[in-house]
């Protein structure tokens, strides 16, 4: 994801999100800058917080699918693009002090 601004020094990410296929319960990578952290996620709908420390230049987050699997390769379908995770709603807040 790339944002039109820099995102804060110290930021929290929180995501709703559901893996796809072979992704459930896998470990998942986010990246913002030099900065990763895993996290897991089931085929339900969940929220994870994230919580990052930037050096308040960085405008991209970036996710790590651990395998990308097309629709097409585990049920009839025509869909053929890699997917890994399923992304409903993300907010991207300052901690509270």
């Amino acid at each position: 994801l790339h944002f039109s601004r820099p995102l804060p020094e110290r930021v929290n990410i929180v995501i709703k999100a559901q893996a796809f296929g072979p992704n459930t319960g896998l470990p998942f990578t986010m990246r913002i800058g030099g900065e990763e952290q895993s996290f897991r996620v089931q085929d339900l709908p969940q929220d994870v917080t994230l919580r990052f420390n930037t050096d308040g230049r960085q405008r991209s987050l970036e996710i790590e699918i651990p395998k990308p699997t097309a629709p097409h390769d585990v049920s009839p379908s025509i869909d053929t693009r890699p997917l890994g995770l399923g992304l409903t709603d993300i907010e991207i807040s300052t901690p509270e002090a």
